[in-house]
């Protein structure tokens, strides 16, 4: 995997793995609203996945994975993947219900958590832009009190750099701003990045994930994850969504 390198504020030149990042003035969408509108619940277990429509969430929903508190909800997960051939990555998350494609206009995309418990192994990961061929577009992850961002790039290359840290209460505040000609901003605990995305990936339907997820635990005993948020935010300008197969 290759590192991106960082360049001054504004330049765009993701084909070489450049970022640029710089301090960005709070925005209207870091006040507080856990927003659970256009998500579904996916709780994924290693057997099977159950969604839960976002209806259903508005009116109090819980269970053992999902529990509403005060002004958000509490989301947790088994962080070890089986080793079974054809089990599933456990993961609990809300995903939007509905895709949308980069060059069809601006989405704006943000959440509030709290790291309430980390995976002894492996990588937490924050939030996700995912096409509907299950290729993460953006992956935000943990690296110690570091946030990641992942990219794909062209010829199967991968990208990664650090966009943030973690704060000291143990909170992430991230905002993710997409634009049609394939330009992104993700802004994590007040720290600006700048991508540009491939071309060729601009017409793929895609969504929003975040929630509670590790990768490569692949220990032995059990290991869990676990977040707090206290904001959901997914805000879309001028697209034209079509309904998740």
């Amino acid at each position: 995997m290759r590192k991106l390198f960082l360049i001054p504020a504004f330049a765009l030149v993701f084909g070489t793995g450049a970022s640029a990042q710089t301090r960005l003035a709070p925005a209207s969408i870091n006040a507080p609203s856990f927003d659970t509108t256009g998500f579904d619940l996916q709780e994924i277990q290693s057997r099977g996945v159950t969604v839960v429509p976002g209806a259903r969430l508005q009116a109090a929903y819980t269970d053992a994975s999902y529990r509403p508190i005060a002004g958000g909800a509490a989301l947790a997960s088994d962080a070890i993947k089986p080793s079974s051939y054809h089990a599933l990555q456990p993961r609990t998350e809300l995903a939007e219900n509905q895709r949308w494609r980069w060059q069809d206009g601006v989405a704006v995309l943000g959440a509030t958590l709290h790291i309430d418990a980390k995976p002894r192994r492996g990588t937490m990961v924050l939030a996700e832009i995912v096409s509907d061929k299950n290729e993460a577009l953006l992956r935000l992850t943990l690296d110690g009190d570091r946030v990641v961002a992942a990219l794909p790039g062209r010829n199967g290359e991968k990208f990664s750099g650090v966009v943030g840290t973690v704060n000291t209460d143990g909170i992430v505040s991230y905002n993710i701003e997409t634009r049609p000609e394939g330009t992104m901003r993700v802004d994590v605990n007040g720290t600006g990045s700048f991508f540009l995305i491939d071309q060729s990936r601009l017409a793929l339907p895609v969504s929003f994930h975040t929630g509670a997820q590790a990768q490569g635990d692949v220990g032995k005993g059990p290991d869990k994850v676990q977040v707090s948020f206290s904001r959901l935010t997914a805000r879309h300008y001028g697209v034209a969504s079509n309904p998740r197969a």
